[in-house]
């Protein structure tokens, strides 16, 4: 009987039998979609991404950020049933990007002043696109409108702030933990470590995102994308909607700029934002390393926030960007939010608190 480990590497070779033929039959797409990853990297993540990971390195490294642990403590014990150290970490994630995040928590995981369980708990709900890609670049770049960014900044933050506050219920910080005494770089030294510790994450994150970008290609020039695009279809997801859908799954970047050029409402964006990718959930598992967590239910959380997202936007666009909320689709096809789909749009709310709830009482269980 095949042994767990034998199984897996039986798979890794399978897949990557299927990959160099995908690679050698179609070599010119292969180039398009790295070309593309490469191009989405430096006009997108790198000018949103390194200032605030630098930022947050260099606060930790240095001691700066005890001053934000005293300042957020109130709300980090009481409101997330965290540590106060995770504070900083919370504020980080929500201001600097995906990535972001999850580079804080392994370094508190690392200092011992987090558990596993609490590494975790703040792994579901801290990864979140920064203001410089939601208002920025897709807001003003992309859509043309900074009003539109920053209403899905905002319902990122609400989103994720409740699924924090959903899963604190019934824990307490952990007592136990004995953590190294926090370091105190002289500012120097600190801002050189964080600029080289920032540039070290950011080419993991700049490898992943054309990893996926060149994956999506793969699919496209074979036609398995169009397969799916045309199994969504069929399900009854009208036109254009089956074929955004593949690429928010895989990359939030190229997805975002697909949904731009469909013309498709806003709630779209704010799914995609919320959800991230799966390219995103690679770079957080990657920058986790052996950090003993759960990685299916990040990847869990991820869905919840991205339906979160949605319907938050769904409800709140009408309302703050009418003009946004209701702009026409190719082909004839329509998205318009309207009274009709509210109570359904509640309804859907709703089951997503429950299900956090169920879920956490199902943990600590």
């Amino acid at each position: 009987m095949l042994t767990k480990r034998t199984r897996e590497k039986s798979a890794a070779l399978l897949i990557a039998a299927g990959l160099t033929v995908l690679l050698l039959w179609f070599p010119g797409a292969a180039k398009e979609g790295v070309e593309r990853g490469l191009s989405l990297t430096v006009r997108w993540l790198v000018p949103s991404l390194f200032p605030y990971m630098v930022l947050s390195s260099f606060l930790l490294r240095t001691g700066g950020g005890r001053l934000l642990d005293r300042l957020l403590r109130p709300i980090t014990e009481r409101v997330f049933r965290l540590p106060s150290s995770a504070g900083p970490v919370i504020l980080f994630s929500l201001i600097g990007g995906y990535p972001v995040g999850a580079k804080c928590v392994r370094l508190l995981y690392d200092r011992g002043e987090l558990s596993p369980q609490e590494a975790e708990r703040l792994m579901c709900f801290c990864i979140c696109s920064g203001p410089s890609f939601l208002v920025t670049a897709l807001g003003t770049a992309m859509l043309h409108n900074p009003r539109a960014g920053m209403l899905l900044y905002g319902v990122q933050v609400l989103c994720a702030l409740m699924i924090g506050w959903a899963l604190g219920f019934g824990h307490h910080p952990d007592q136990s933990l004995k953590p190294a005494p926090p370091p105190s770089l002289p500012l120097l030294k600190g801002a050189l470590e964080a600029v080289s510790d920032a540039a070290s994450s950011l080419l993991g994150v700049a490898g992943t995102v054309m990893l996926f970008q060149w994956l999506e290609s793969m699919l496209t020039a074979c036609g398995g994308k169009e397969a799916v695009s045309e199994t969504l279809r069929l399900l009854g997801l009208p036109f254009p909607g089956h074929q955004a859908v593949v690429s928010m799954l895989l990359e939030v970047t190229g997805a975002c700029v697909l949904l731009t050029e469909y013309s498709l409402p806003l709630w779209w964006f704010a799914a995609a934002a919320g959800f991230g990718g799966l390219c995103v959930w690679v770079q957080v598992i990657g920058l986790l390393g052996d950090l003993p967590v759960s990685k299916g239910r990040i990847l869990l959380f991820r869905f919840v926030q991205a339906g979160l997202s949605a319907v938050a936007a769904a409800l709140l666009g009408p309302v703050f960007l009418p003009a946004v909320e209701t702009m026409a689709l190719p082909g004839g096809a329509s998205f318009e939010v309207s009274a009709a789909t509210g109570a359904g749009s509640i309804a859907l709310l709703l089951l997503s608190g429950v299900f956090v709830l169920c879920f956490r009482r199902e943990q600590k269980a």
